[in-house]
């Protein structure tokens, strides 16, 4: 009887023993799920931060880039403007160059013929001044 309940014993001790074990585990493994929790948490904080900082970013930046297009259409268009005034500028400067060019042909048409007329007062000069192919 002695050594059954020796026995008894031993083996309430490995169950008190298995039970303790089995305690701790279960508070290790709730530590351990509070601890991963925590950081999955922390890892979401973290991941939340850096897509807001990414927004905030891609916001700066299209505004910057919106900021400076416009500035480029303005010169753009300021350069167009300018572009516009040069050529009128230039076709203007080339038409009283022209009508200049005509007044100064005609007057010298106009010198030519008196000239010939002065020469040859025997000849009738009605026509404008070229070559004769009689």
């Amino acid at each position: 009887m002695a050594a059954d309940k020796l026995k008894a014993e031993e083996a309430a001790a490995r169950a008190k023993e298995a039970e303790e074990s089995a305690a701790n585990s279960k508070k290790a493994a709730a530590e351990a799920k509070a601890k991963a929790e925590a950081e999955m948490k922390e890892a979401e904080r973290k991941k939340a931060e850096h897509l807001a900082k990414l927004e905030a970013e891609q916001k700066a930046a299209k505004a910057k880039q919106e900021a400076q297009l416009l500035v480029e259409q303005e010169a753009f268009k300021k350069s167009q403007e300018a572009q516009k005034l040069a050529h009128e500028a230039a076709e203007q400067a080339r038409k009283e160059l022209e009508q200049k060019q005509i007044a100064e042909h005609a007057k010298a048409m106009a010198e030519r013929r008196s000239s010939f007329e002065a020469k040859f007062r025997n000849v009738w000069s009605t026509g404008p001044t070229g070559v004769s192919l009689v």
